[in-house]
């Protein structure tokens, strides 16, 4: 089997985190299934060595030092709203991407996007050259979609013109097939997995701290709600003993700095900047509790990292993380409307430790039991092509 993998996100250079989610699938699918990889090229070659069987095709669409619309946090879309005139690369970016994809499609068996944009593009090449085309919605293509006609109107004709459609929750999957219920058989849930033995846990007592670490990884951009959190410990700070980790980066990162010297609690905010995937464990291992103060998500992975961990969760309560985080029993679940919430949650752990110690091994255990891992995901995957290709024969 051959298969396209199209995606505007996804590891160039070995430290890089963009699409890594992507990588991983790829790269737990057997040997014998074929995967080209189409995206777009960054500011600098890709520097990724190469893999039997696994091919990498960056396309270009501008000068080296103008190709800033995809692997940067948040994607195209925040590329666009933080600057303007960066629309004007979208028409030489989306036919690069077009002929990318029908020159390649004819010696594949298969084209699988990501990303509704992408799955409309992807769904015209294999229209033309008679390929089934598979794609992936993740939960900021879904939450647009709610609020949005055009977002709307851009999965419906990604359905259209695809076989199926992939949601990473089942939260959105019920939801898709309530917009499309012709299609709802059409519709599939397939959870992302997790590299299990990298998020395992050391057996070794953890080093005694002075005050406990809450971390939260990800984006530095609006919809990750940083400053939700940064808001939330300011009204904590007399009151509890606490550091908190910051880790990730983005174009929210000054004002988020500017934040935590507003609320003077520069000496409790560290900021770390990205870190490559092997890191993040080590740094979840120093970690008491996790934050999670996201606007939109599918099922995060880091939220099944940080309960592989053994760290009680708090999370904002949007769907997909409630499949997740199961409200007292291995987190807790805030709401984004009440400002008090958020706060409420970070002191009851805070205060209780042993709770919070509690709810991070009923996390371990949920994690165990699920059996989530990306071989278990790949095998789906590969499943659903090939029924995919058998009902195209």
């Amino acid at each position: 089997m051959h298969v396209i993998m199209v995606t505007t996100s996804y590891p160039l250079r070995p430290d890089s985190v963009s699409g890594i989610f992507i990588q991983r699938l790829v790269n737990h699918l057997p040997e014998d299934v074929k995967v080209t990889i189409i995206t777009p090229c960054g500011t600098q070659p890709m520097t990724i060595p190469t893999q039997k069987n696994r091919h990498v095709i960056e396309f270009r669409y501008a000068p080296y030092s103008w190709q800033t619309l995809a692997h940067q946090p948040g994607g195209l879309p925040v590329a666009f709203k933080n600057h303007p005139a960066r629309l004007l690369l979208l028409p030489p970016f989306l036919l690069s991407l077009f002929w990318n994809i029908l020159t390649t499609a004819r010696q594949a068996d298969l084209i699988h996007a990501n990303w509704s944009v992408v799955g409309i593009v992807a769904g015209l090449a294999g229209w033309i050259t008679s390929r089934p085309v598979i794609t992936t919605l993740r939960g900021e293509d879904i939450n647009r979609a709610r609020s949005s006609i055009l977002y709307r109107l851009l999965f419906k004709l990604c359905l259209r013109l695809n076989q199926k459609i992939v949601t990473v929750s089942d939260a959105f999957a019920i939801l898709l097939r309530q917009w499309e219920p012709n299609r709802s058989q059409d519709i599939v849930m397939i959870p992302n997995g997790l590299d299990t033995p990298l998020f395992t846990p050391s057996t070794a007592s953890p080093p005694t701290q002075s005050e406990p670490l809450l971390i939260t990884v990800g984006s530095l951009i609006p919809r990750k709600g940083i400053h939700l959190i940064l808001e939330a410990l300011a009204t904590l700070q007399n009151l509890h003993r606490f550091r908190l980790l910051v880790v990730g980066n983005g174009p929210e990162e000054a004002r988020l700095r500017e934040l935590t010297q507003h609320h003077q609690l520069e000496s409790r905010v560290t900021f770390h900047g990205q870190v490559a995937p092997e890191g993040v464990p080590a740094l979840l291992a120093q970690a008491d509790i996790f934050l999670l103060a996201s606007a939109g998500e599918g099922r995060a992975n880091v939220v099944l990292e940080a309960m592989a961990m053994g760290l009680p969760i708090i999370a904002s309560q949007i769907e997909g993380m409630s499949e997740l985080v199961h409200h007292g029993e291995n987190g807790l679940l805030f709401d984004l409307e009440d400002p008090l919430s958020l706060p409420q949650c970070i002191a009851k752990l805070l205060k209780y430790p042993d709770l919070a110690h509690r709810m991070g091994e009923r996390g371990r255990e949920l994690i165990q039991s699920w059996g989530v891992d990306w071989r278990a995901t790949a095998t789906r995957y590969q499943t659903l092509w090939a029924e995919t290709l058998s009902c195209a024969d």
